[in-house]
């Protein structure tokens, strides 16, 4: 066996995903001679019950000293590692494990260490012992005070001497053995098809991630369940290891005790799935409304349903042939000789009315630059402060007009209409408070007739909203990884001290 540090050789279980779904089955299929479907069929989804599928990988941190690395990516090291899976449909395996985990105190390293809690839990929850207790065959009590006598570990009936700390586990359970939970004790690792990688982390250490199959942890929830979760007992049969290359005279003294059960065992991996029948956190993802969408919402409250997104949508355009405050009065001024006379104009844009009246989603801009009285943006904090200038500042940044045409039209006839100005003579002069002010010169304003006249202004711009979220959701994301990357690293080096 290459070179490492025993403890690196105990697994550790990583949730990347769960998944909620409808369970469904078609009806009605039409099948072949040969039991090939010709299609048909109608898909009917059981209201009842419901799959929960977990995506997991089997995770660590390791030195790499003479190829450890690749001895972690064989077969040799796989068929080693055993994991038991406790699937609970209430809060009583969570209630257990809780008594456990009081009795151990990581600051000064007192009380029952993780590995052993582990380890305690693993003898504790069995399909036998359960059965025994169910069956009358044997009481709680009986069961723990056997496996202390079976135990190599002369401390743990230390542990089990405090009478507080002996009775919460008795009752707790009692309780768990009495649950809707499934024990699965796995012999074998499976691989999945993409098997695994491994990378070097922040730490320079080199991290693996073995990736199980995703329907391999699979299990069915009644609807009527409100809490449940998954816990994981990982462990590496050392001495089985050990006689694998070779070393059985030291395979033999691999004693469980309490200095070496950190070699065996590291701790018990609890993956929260509901709470209150709520998911528990971001990573579960729940989809079971949403196949069947078409069948919970009936006929009539489809068309309630699109009534009011058309009410929604129709809100978004509402300030567009208004044209309130987006543009100032015009400020004249002539110019040049009697004879060949022109006409300066200047005038405003107003660049918050402009992107609130003539946007696809104005309510993002109103939030910014116009919020309600009552809504949060509207109070006077640095908080709020903050996130309106950096909105603002955002928004200015991003926002560019594409083409400017000014015209000047005659009222009584629209035909009369010339090209007065364009982006290059129509000049930004600068910028107040978001409003924009604007230069133009009528040179053509001599050979006009006798009448009334008035300029109009045509603004294409490109929405720098999109570019805004754009830019918020890829921060958000740069975010989340570096979130993630902690997160595994403090998962991993929960142990340090």
């Amino acid at each position: 066996m290459a070179r490492c540090t025993l403890d690196d050789m105990v697994p550790a279980i990583k949730c990347n995903r769960v998944f909620l779904e409808p369970v469904s089955a078609i009806v009605g299929e039409e099948f072949s001679f040969t039991g090939d479907s010709l299609g048909g069929g109608t898909q009917v989804y059981d209201g009842t019950q419901y799959k929960v599928s977990f995506d997991l990988s089997i995770v660590d941190t390791i030195d790499d000293s003479n190829g450890i690395a690749d001895y972690l990516f064989s077969d040799n090291f796989t068929r080693h590692v055993k994991y038991k899976k406790i699937y609970c449909r209430d809060n009583s395996f969570n209630e257990l494990n809780e008594v456990f985990r009081k009795n151990y105190n990581s600051q000064t390293d007192a009380g029952m260490p993780p590995s052993l809690q582990a380890y305690t839990l693993d003898m504790l929850i069995t399909n036998e012992n359960k059965s025994l207790v169910m069956r009358g065959a044997s009481t709680v009590q009986e069961i723990i005070s056997d496996i202390i006598g079976r135990s190599t570990i002369t401390r743990l009936g230390v542990y089990f001497s405090n009478a507080t700390f002996n009775d919460n586990v008795v009752n707790k359970l009692s309780a768990f053995y009495e649950s809707q939970s499934e024990i699965t004790e796995v012999i074998v690792v499976p691989k999945d098809q993409s098997y695994g990688e491994r990378f070097i982390n922040e730490s320079g250490l080199i991290e693996y991630d073995l990736k199980l199959p995703l329907d391999y942890t699979v299990y069915t929830n009644q609807v009527s369940v409100e809490n449940c979760s998954l816990h994981i007992i990982p462990w590496y049969d050392l001495k089985a290891a050990l006689e694998d290359v070779g070393e059985s005279a030291v395979a033999s003294e691999a004693v469980l005790s309490l200095e070496t059960i950190k070699f065996f065992y590291k701790q018990v991996y609890e993956i929260r799935v509901l709470e209150n029948s709520r998911p528990a956190n971001s990573k579960v993802q729940d989809f079971r409304l949403t196949e069947r969408i078409a069948e919970i919402m009936e006929v009539d409250r489809i068309t309630d349903y699109d009534a009011t997104v058309d009410k929604i949508s129709s809100v978004t355009g509402m300030y567009k042939n208004l044209n309130i405050n987006v543009l100032s009065d015009l400020c004249t001024s002539y110019a040049g000789s009697p004879n060949n006379t022109y006409v300066i104009g200047t005038f405003f844009m107003n660049q918050p009315r402009l992107l609130i009246q003539h946007s696809k989603y104005p309510f993002l801009y109103k939030n910014t630059f116009e919020p309600k009285s009552t809504s949060s943006m509207a109070l006077n904090t640095p908080e709020t402060d903050s996130i309106r200038t950096n909105m603002t500042n955002l928004i200015n940044m991003n926002f560019e007009l594409d083409r400017l045409i000014l015209r000047r039209t005659r009222v009584d006839n629209p035909d009369d209409s010339v090209i007065v100005a364009t982006d290059g003579s129509l000049q930004q002069v600068y910028t107040i408070d978001n409003n924009h002010a604007l230069m133009f010169t009528d040179a053509s304003f001599s050979d006009i007739d006798y009448g009334e006249y008035r300029y109009s202004l045509e603004i294409e711009f490109h929405d720098p909203m999109e570019t805004v979220v754009e830019t918020l959701v890829l921060s958000t994301k740069a975010l989340l990884q570096r979130l993630d990357a902690a997160m595994v690293f403090i998962n991993n080096n929960s142990n340090c001290k």
